[in-house]
């Protein structure tokens, strides 16, 4: 695979790629809940007929991380028959 980084600015918004942080890459992607770049968060999910914040669930912790550029994530590898 050809590494192509490319600038923050151009990173997608909606799917999830590799982001450079330091001298790691990262498969993460942009959280609009977080408004920020993530490679994980938790669920607090709510037992049947309760809420939180008027939701049966509720995202929180998340992984966030400022990377310096990005590139596309690598194929799957094929399938074997």
């Amino acid at each position: 695979m050809t590494w192509q980084p490319q600038p923050m600015d151009t990173a997608p918004l909606d799917r999830p790629f590799l982001g450079k942080v330091g001298d790691d890459w990262l498969r993460m992607l942009w959280h609009p809940e977080f408004e920020a770049f993530v490679s994980g968060w938790r669920v607090m999910i709510m037992a049947p007929g309760y809420l939180i914040d008027g939701k049966p669930r509720k995202l929180h912790s998340p992984q966030i991380h400022e990377p310096e550029a990005w590139t596309d994530l690598p194929a799957p590898p094929a399938a074997e028959e």
